[in-house]
């Protein structure tokens, strides 16, 4: 009797201290699943208790041949007293995503964890990796019932796996959900899926449509999400692997069941190969194009601006399409390009770039507008293609209001008889007669000089002058006008795009130069205000800006808004430096 009292006593000992050994232990590991798919993805959690507690190290897991995305950290904090002493003790977890590639049993080792100056190790966890899981279904077999797989499904594959820089390739996301008539299967997930990563890409338009499909004598429910993408650099590149969770809901009218599930594709390699040497006259358009013309028919007037617009149209990235090279026009002035994007969100097809020009006729007679070539290169025939708006004959009519000497942009002095209006509210360098104003108002100022104070018909005098010469001095009206412009257009910048603050800060900087502001880049600005003289500080705060606007527009994903409007806020500071360095410098 004694001997079992004392063989009692110390069992009953021995659990106790197993028990307090137990619970003085501060760090755990747990997995979410002990057997999963190849692809599938699973969560092992790491927690720890205490004053101090530090990062876990999981390159053990690693080296096992598992895969762990950045964990997702959570931590509680509590405050004890006793005897009016304060303690602090905070519970930390760590939630990673995990996966594996190949199918096999993972002994997951040990973790070491450090929690108040002292090294603990979690408990080792065992994972099985098979090809599938059925979760307790036998796949395959239909009159056993169907497995999870068979439920629902996704699906990533591209067009084409090789491609040149710059040329289209459509990315297919599909999600297919079984539909099986009296037996009903639904997929939960988030209202906006995660798209995968698509480095070294930009994106185009994306379209989603639905379908029915069979496979394997089944009927399914398919939604397709089509996603363009252009590359925009050579070699290897890599669309990373489509990895989301769902909840796959399932019922024959009798028994309802639910099982989550991860869903993951491969990751798709795509080869991109740079152009070949271009010929002259290259657009950088990269696709399948074709090319129209706008022109007034009839008569034109001589110093009397004519619009012609040459559209571009077809499929391919409406960024990479330059304005067209035009020929010399000795008979006109031509001004612009201005230039318009029209773009059908829904197709890579149907996208429209306009270039918009001011054509003045500077003498009368029959003249010709000549064949405009435009170079694209087209991956079909992977050479460069040129389409071509023809020649057409103009006739240029001699104004009906008098001789009138009028001045060009470059200075030349001819013999004409009108004056130019306007096609735009931009200062366009057409035609001005300041000579004819001058003589128009002398007479006036001869006449207010004898009425007139002293100091106002010398402020009217500024007024006109400065009239005048916002009329005919092209560089000094857009360095006038340049400020106003310039945050008019980052009034409109916000949202997800940051393309107005990269207009806006470019074409601020070509108006106070007097460039053209079409295509400018962020290394040709840094060469417009290297080229005279501007603070190196000023020159890399303004490049930093237009780069990474650059970098947005070319990114696998849309900007934040936060992130917009920081860049917006250092452009527009940006703008009253910019100015004093480049009219106030000795080269203004």
């Amino acid at each position: 009797m004694r001997g079992r009292l004392w063989t009692a006593a110390f069992l009953a000992a021995l659990l106790s201290a197993l028990a307090a050994r137990a619970q003085q232990s501060p760090v755990s590991a747990s997995l979410s699943a002990e057997k999963v798919a190849v692809g599938e993805v699973f969560l092992l959690t790491l927690q720890a208790s205490g004053g101090d507690v530090r990062n876990p190290d999981v390159t053990p897991v690693t080296d096992t041949g598992l895969f762990l995305d950045a964990p997702e950290v959570s931590s509680a904090s509590s405050f004890t007293i006793v005897n009016g002493r304060s303690t602090s003790s905070q519970k930390r977890t760590w939630r990673y995503r995990g996966w594996a590639e190949k199918e096999g049993t993972y002994r997951i080792p040990p973790v070491k964890m450090v929690v108040d100056g002292r090294e603990y190790l979690t408990q080792p966890l065992t994972i099985e990796v098979v090809k599938s899981v059925s979760d307790g279904r036998q796949a395959g077999a239909r009159d056993g019932g169907l497995s999870i797989e068979e439920m629902a499904m996704v699906e990533a594959r591209t067009d084409k796996n090789e491609i040149f820089k710059g040329e289209a390739v459509t990315l297919l996301l599909r999600v297919l959900i079984l539909d099986a008539g009296n037996f009903s299967v639904d997929l939960r997930s988030a209202q906006n899926l995660p798209l995968p990563e698509t480095p070294g890409f930009y994106s185009g338009p994306q379209n989603t449509r639905q379908m029915q499909e069979k496979r394997g004598g089944l009927s399914y429910r398919v939604t397709e999400i089509s996603q363009v993408l252009y590359p925009t650099t050579t070699g290897a590149l890599t669309i990373g692997a489509w990895r989301w969770q769902g909840q796959v809901v399932w019922s024959d009218g009798w028994r309802p069941g639910s099982a989550a599930r991860a869903f993951a594709t491969p990751e798709i390699p795509v080869t991109v190969k740079p152009l070949p040497a271009p010929p002259d006259g290259f657009s950088g358009a990269v696709g399948k194009y074709r090319v129209a013309a706008e022109f007034p028919s009839g008569i034109l007037a001589q110093g009397v601006p004519a619009q012609w617009v040459i559209s571009v149209t077809g499929e391919g990235n409406p960024d990479s399409v330059g304005a067209p090279t035009l020929p010399s026009i000795p008979w006109a002035h031509v001004a612009g390009p201005e230039v318009e994007t029209a773009q059908d969100n829904q197709s890579a097809e149907n996208t429209t770039k306009q270039f918009r020009y001011a054509v003045t006729p500077l003498e009368p007679g029959e003249h010709e507008l000549p064949e405009v070539r435009y170079v694209f290169f087209a991956p079909v025939l992977k050479n460069y293609k040129t389409e071509s708006v023809p020649a057409r004959k103009v006739t240029v009519a001699v104004s009906a209001q008098g001789s009138q000497e009028l001045v060009t942009a470059g200075g030349a002095r001819e013999e004409q008889r009108s004056v130019v209006l306007p096609v735009s509210d931009e200062p366009l360098p057409l035609i001005e007669d300041a000579g004819l104003e001058e003589r128009a108002s002398g007479g006036l100022l001869a006449w207010l000089a004898a009425l007139l104070p002293l100091p106002l018909y010398g402020g009217l005098w500024g007024w006109l002058h400065r009239r005048r010469r916002m009329g005919t001095d092209i560089p000094y009206a857009r360095r006038q006008n340049a400020l106003k412009r310039a945050r008019k257009a980052l009034g409109t910048a916000g949202g997800d795009s940051a393309e107005p603050v990269q207009l806006a800060l470019a074409g601020f900087v070509a108006d106070l130069v007097n460039v053209n502001a079409a295509g400018l880049t962020a290394s040709d600005v840094a060469d417009l205000l290297g080229g005279r003289g501007c603070d190196l500080a000023l020159v890399k705060e303004t490049t930093d800006i237009l780069r990474a606007c650059e970098r947005a527009r070319y990114a696998g994903r849309a900007p934040a808004p936060e992130e917009v409007a920081a860049l917006k806020e250092r452009a527009d500071a940006l703008l009253e430096p910019l100015r004093r360095a480049l009219t106030e410098g000795p080269s203004s």
